[in-house]
């Protein structure tokens, strides 16, 4: 749980890796902070190679400043 003004940061990761077949591209992304919640859209404009596949990490909380 984030505390207000807290925030939190999740990795999204891809392989544009070109084998056999069409390249896969990925103009948006929706991100939801738990399930249920409302999608957040991200624009990174992905290019996916032929894999297709992105990787998500699990939310972390971001540290303090100091």
């Amino acid at each position: 749980m984030l505390k207000p003004g807290e925030g939190a940061w999740a990795g999204l990761v891809w392989r544009s890796t070109v084998e056999a077949g069409a390249a896969v591209d990925v103009p948006h992304v929706q991100v939801r902070a738990e399930s249920g919640a409302d999608p957040v859209t991200v624009v990174p404009e992905l290019d996916l190679g032929t894999t297709g596949k992105p990787g998500v990490g699990p939310w972390k909380k971001k540290k303090k400043k100091e």
